[in-house]
């Protein structure tokens, strides 16, 4: 076990159980574990005592976020929503051409992409 600064501690041990135990002998039982990762001779966690949680988020101010940024962040997930509902109807359009269609056409005639897709998982493969 080798003390850091603000009140953490890194541990090493065989298991993340025998780590664990060490953490919360060192630190308390509402000790937070920050990181863990595995070694050749087993687990590494970093944990910290709540009193040192609490001290650094006392010293942050709440502030608000950005609302151009917020703005930002919604476009690239509503992206990534579409990139991933697109890779998901090619998936299943090259496995289940004819299910995928219908499925398509369902949604597009106002059924809701959820119902089309649990219309179309109960027909038989193509």
């Amino acid at each position: 076990m080798s003390p850091h600064p603000q009140g953490t501690l890194r541990v090493a041990a065989a298991s993340s159980r025998e780590a664990l135990k060490k953490v919360r002998e060192a630190l308390g039982p509402d000790a937070l574990v920050l990181s863990s990762r595995r070694t050749p001779a087993g687990v590494e966690l970093l944990a910290a005592a709540p009193q040192a949680i609490e001290r650094v988020l006392e010293g942050k101010e709440a502030t608000e976020p950005d609302p151009a940024l917020l703005q930002k962040i919604h476009a690239l997930s509503g992206k990534i929503e579409e990139r991933l509902e697109w890779l998901s109807w090619s998936e299943e359009a090259r496995r289940r051409p004819l299910r995928a269609a219908l499925a398509r056409s369902l949604a597009e005639a106002g059924f809701g992409e959820p119902l089309a897709r649990a219309l179309t998982a109960r027909l038989p493969d193509d």
